[in-house]
């Protein structure tokens, strides 16, 4: 065999074996599936997460974020990181153990921000908290768009 047709046949076989790796498909189940693309929610339910100051390790919360979605589960993390910044993470009771992440920031004006995502590691789908027109609400998301796959 001469030096050109190993050269194609090496290239053949990497172009094959990588097309196969990119054509994996995500099997992971949709929690989110039966539950629309966005939910409206109040700022008020999630300003409620950081003024009750019983949301502490180890304690049941729940978040309504419409009515047909409510989030209940386990604080695992409620910090205050800087003065101006706090997160609380809860851990789902019910949502095959998703956790629902929320920051919220007081900037220099003291208007106060919240960002956060659901998500789960066994889930295909999850939400981001978004904020538009002055309105916040759940924009459902794909979990591979944001966690890479570890392959260790």
């Amino acid at each position: 065999m001469n030096m050109f047709s190993k050269l194609l046949l090496g290239m053949t076989l990497t172009l094959i074996s990588a097309s196969a790796i990119a054509q994996k498909t995500d099997m992971r189940q949709k929690l989110y599936a039966a539950l629309p693309q966005t939910i409206s929610i109040g700022s008020n339910v999630l300003n409620d997460a950081f003024s009750n100051s019983g949301n502490k390790k180890n304690t049941i919360i729940t978040f309504p974020f419409s009515s047909e979605f409510i989030f209940k589960g386990t604080v695992i993390s409620n910090e205050q990181r800087y003065d101006n910044m706090q997160i609380i993470i809860v851990r789902s009771i019910e949502n095959n153990n998703a956790v629902l992440q929320i920051t919220k920031t007081i900037a220099a004006d003291k208007t106060i921000i919240f960002a956060g995502r659901i998500l789960s590691n066994t889930a295909a789908d999850g939400y981001e908290i978004k904020y538009r027109d002055n309105h916040y609400f759940l924009q459902k998301t794909e979990t591979q768009k944001i966690m890479q796959p570890c392959n260790l």
